[in-house]
């Protein structure tokens, strides 16, 4: 019984752990709410089997044992409230950072221009990007019509505002452009 709770949080731990791969994460969650949906009922039944033994125990008078199914019982309850709770936050976790379809795309990823400049896009509209990991300054996006991301930030570090346009075409191919009828700069994934 401790091995499933073990699996099943270890599940859940990777699912909190794995921001950076927004598909993965919700494939755990599927998968972890499939084992947690197909598991309760069995451990249900056992916690009650367990306090039928236990009142069984406590009206033969045979206390040591029936403090030891009570033992029993407080370790799984315990469990899995614990799991219970865990599992709340990151669904929590999950729903507050829910991404439209396309953004799987490019949320908590880096793309480079030719040139070297890198754009890491971050949830909610924001980002950062750099050249070479040097002159690190603020972006804000936006997707719009048609799927495309409209950034907004600093050419550089004088303050001077731009905006950039995106097309992400799937998770290896993507472009940029200086304007939205100009997206034709292929972009590269930078693997982590």
């Amino acid at each position: 019984m401790k091995s499933a709770f073990s699996l099943v949080f270890a599940l859940l731990f990777v699912v909190h752990l794995s921001a950076e791969a927004p598909e993965l994460d919700k494939l755990r969650i599927i998968y972890e709410t499939a084992i947690e949906r197909t598991n309760r009922p069995i451990i249900l039944s056992y916690l009650a089997q367990l306090e039928r033994q236990r009142d069984a125990y406590a009206r033969a008078t045979n206390l040591d044992a029936a403090n030891s199914t009570q033992a029993e019982i407080d370790a799984i309850k315990k469990e899995l409230a614990e799991l219970d709770m865990f599992k709340a936050n990151i669904e929590r976790a999950q729903i507050t950072r829910e991404l439209k379809p396309n953004e799987v795309l490019f949320v908590n990823l880096s793309w480079r221009t030719p040139s070297g400049t890198s754009f890491h896009f971050l949830p909610a509209g924001k980002g950062h990007r750099s050249f070479g990991g040097a002159d690190k300054t603020s972006i804000s996006w936006v997707t719009r019509a048609g799927g495309v991301v409209e950034v907004t930030g600093n050419a550089s570090k004088n303050g001077e505002r731009t905006k950039w346009f995106f097309r992400f075409l799937n998770g290896s191919e993507a472009y940029y452009g200086p304007a939205r009828n100009d997206i034709n700069l292929k972009l590269s994934k930078e693997e982590k």
